[in-house]
């Protein structure tokens, strides 16, 4: 069965996830990549220019943002909302692995690098701190002062450059900072599975929810209610007793929940049912009258804005009268 898409506006590392979504149907569906009124087109993040598509809209995000369904059919985000069959919560790391791989990742760096062969103690790869949310750098400052921290990113580098394997770097630590960008319910990203990967300990920041998918016996997460100091005393129990360090790195790194809510089936089922619908059935979005007039008035303003001047004598007329 021939299905025509397009995946606009993504890099090659966001447009090969977004392939794979659909490899475990290329054996039920014939899927032809093209540029010419695709009958599916999908989009990473906020990306405007699916306005000029009229096909079925499928949203995909690896950022904080949630989809707009006055202009999407389908989307795939962090939030933790449900949507009837338009929406499915499949986080920024589950995309690449499963998490049976997730755990064997883990077990070879910790035999590649055993805990005992640890001698660095934490690791920091980051490169952007502009808009960061939380105590990021207070955080950062005291595991330095501690025992020194290793940057890896263009932000505060002291390796003599940006790392080209993080893996390999944090795999020579203890810990990793793993902090989001942000804290907003349901939003995880790579960064503490990245962490999980090397054998690290993650020192994670973020997602309120992050213990509903991860094991809270396996990091240590540093929450609204913690100070650095008191977060800090746990970190120093831990670096203090061998013991303890290994129990954790022995823990599972996912809970019970995570393997229902993050079945492979979950997603594969997700894509499955929109390519088995015509375009004309499988069409979510609002397409009356108030619907068309909000996509009008979202394309004027990115593609047109000069036709807005039309409409200006009338705003400030409107103005007016509410002074």
């Amino acid at each position: 069965m021939n299905k025509t898409i397009k995946i606009w506006g993504c890099t090659p590392f966001v447009h090969r996830y977004m392939w794979g979504f659909l490899k475990p149907l290329e054996d039920k569906f014939d899927f032809v990549e093209t540029k010419e009124s695709p009958d599916f087109v999908f989009v990473h993040a906020a990306d405007r220019q699916i306005l000029r598509h009229s096909g079925i809209r499928i949203f995909i995000t690896g950022e904080n943002v949630i989809p707009d369904f006055n202009i999407v059919d389908y989307a795939v985000g962090f939030s933790d909302i449900a949507y009837g069959d338009r929406y499915i919560r499949w986080p920024l790391y589950r995309w690449p692995c499963t998490l049976a791989e997730f755990e064997g990742k883990r077990r070879l760096s910790l035999q590649v690098s055993p805990p005992c062969a640890r001698t660095r103690n934490c690791a920091c790869v980051v490169s952007n701190v502009s808009n960061r949310q939380g105590p990021f750098v207070e955080m950062v400052d005291a595991m330095e002062s501690y025992k020194g921290v290793t940057y890896g990113g263009k932000w505060k580098n002291n390796i003599g450059g940006r790392v080209k394997d993080k893996e390999a770097l944090l795999r020579e630590h203890k810990f990793s900072i793993a902090f989001e960008n942000a804290a907003y319910a349901g939003y995880t990203t790579e960064k503490i599975t990245d962490a999980f990967m090397a054998g690290t300990i993650p020192i994670y920041w973020g997602d309120p929810d992050i213990i509903k998918h991860f094991n809270s016996k396996a990091f240590i997460a540093v929450n609204s209610s913690d100070t650095v100091d008191t977060v800090m005393a746990r970190i120093q129990a831990i670096d203090r007793s061998q013991e303890l360090y290994e129990s954790m790195l022995s823990e599972p790194i996912f809970s019970e929940q995570a393997k229902t809510d993050l079945e492979q089936r979950r997603i594969v089922d997700f894509f499955d049912h929109i390519f088995s619908q015509p375009p004309e059935i499988a069409c979510r979005r609002n397409k009356s009258r108030w619907g068309i007039k909000y996509e009008t008035m979202l394309f004027r303003t990115f593609y047109n804005p000069f036709s807005q001047l039309v409409r200006l004598p009338k705003i400030l007329l409107e103005s007016s009268l509410k002074t």
